[in-house]
């Protein structure tokens, strides 16, 4: 598969759920399946921030799948982004069913036979993961798919990366002020402040889920949170949204914090995407700070001259043209 048919796959797509669609579109000749799951990861976190799924596990199955899988991942994401092969295959005639039981027994009671999983790594840097879906009585992934998948690997995670950082940055439109979501222990939604429902509302209209997701879109960062503060930052139509999680003491609770996202908080995302090197994101950081060419080029050691050429190259990756413009489209 071209490596340009991806890429305007993901230019073309509009929201999230077009381009799950499309890109299980293209990977149907190659490895045809009958579900999938596409995440996007914040490349700053690791934590997810884009979902497009069809034809996939229900709500209730993929919270099992996250919460219930024997204190483990049953799909071994972190195997497949720190190993050398991406791709891993689960189903009755691959895999040792013993090895993974919790995991087929749930994919029974679902209808499916199958699983492929696909880490999207593009440079060294995971940009997500795909799984494909196989009902039960259909014959398995084979070996040969594996390899196409694999093959793959990197054209697909740079065709999420192209999704994200194929469009110009623009300021944020205005919106509701940070809300604030409570996950309980159980990890399910337990209060929301009025703002914060309505940021529920974007997220859900964002990635096309049910009322009865709700819960699974404060998964990922719920989960992360009972360990150490985490945050993720989602692209939206009305702008980068920040979704910021921190357990609270003694409790067992996760409160969540979700508003538009700006400045030094956006920006780590906002690097990895656009893939915006260390020095150009110091000119930036400096920028942020309304410091003129002459000033950031002494913090930084800098010809003013070789600071305007960081501009302009960050300009050209942005897709904005003006450094009013840039600021402006980073702040909140």
């Amino acid at each position: 598969m071209a490596e340009s048919v991806l890429r305007s796959v993901a230019a073309e797509a509009a929201t999230m759920p077009e381009l799950g669609e499309a890109l299980s579109a293209q990977l149907q000749r190659h490895v045809p399946h009958d579900g999938y799951i596409l995440a996007g990861l914040d490349p700053a976190s690791g934590i997810g921030c884009l979902i497009a799924r069809r034809n996939c596990y229900s709500p209730a199955a993929r919270y099992r799948l996250e919460v219930d899988g024997g204190g483990a991942d049953p799909h071994r994401w972190d195997d497949l982004f720190a190993g050398g092969c991406p791709v891993a295959v689960k189903g009755s005639g691959f895999t040792d069913e013993s090895r993974d039981g919790f995991l087929h027994g749930l994919m029974a009671e679902e209808g499916f036979g199958a699983e492929l999983c696909l880490a999207l790594v593009e440079r060294g840097v995971p940009r997500g993961g795909l799984l494909l879906l196989r009902e039960r009585g259909r014959q398995p992934f084979q070996e040969t798919e594996a390899d196409a998948a694999a093959r793959l690997a990197g054209e697909l995670a740079a065709s999420v990366r192209c999704f994200v950082a194929g469009r110009l940055l623009r300021p944020p439109v205005p919106a509701a002020p940070p809300g604030v979501v409570l996950v309980g222990p159980d990890h399910r939604i337990r209060a929301a402040t009025p703002a914060g429902r309505d940021w529920l509302r974007v997220l859900q209209r964002e990635t096309a889920v049910g009322d009865d997701e709700l819960d699974s879109m404060m998964l990922p960062v719920a989960l992360a949170a009972q360990g150490r503060p985490t945050v993720t930052r989602v692209p939206t139509s009305v702008g980068w949204v920040v979704v910021d999680g921190q357990s609270v003491d003694g409790t067992g609770d996760v409160a969540v914090t979700i508003g538009l996202a700006g400045g030094a908080t956006l920006l780590p995302a906002v690097a990895g995407w656009y893939r915006i090197t260390a020095r150009e994101r110091a000119v930036v950081e400096q920028a942020l700070l309304g410091l003129p060419v002459k000033q950031i080029a002494r913090r930084l050691d800098l010809s003013p001259h070789t600071v305007n050429d960081y501009f302009r190259t960050i300009y050209r990756k942005t897709y904005v043209t003006s450094r009013e413009e840039l600021v402006s489209a980073l702040s909140v």
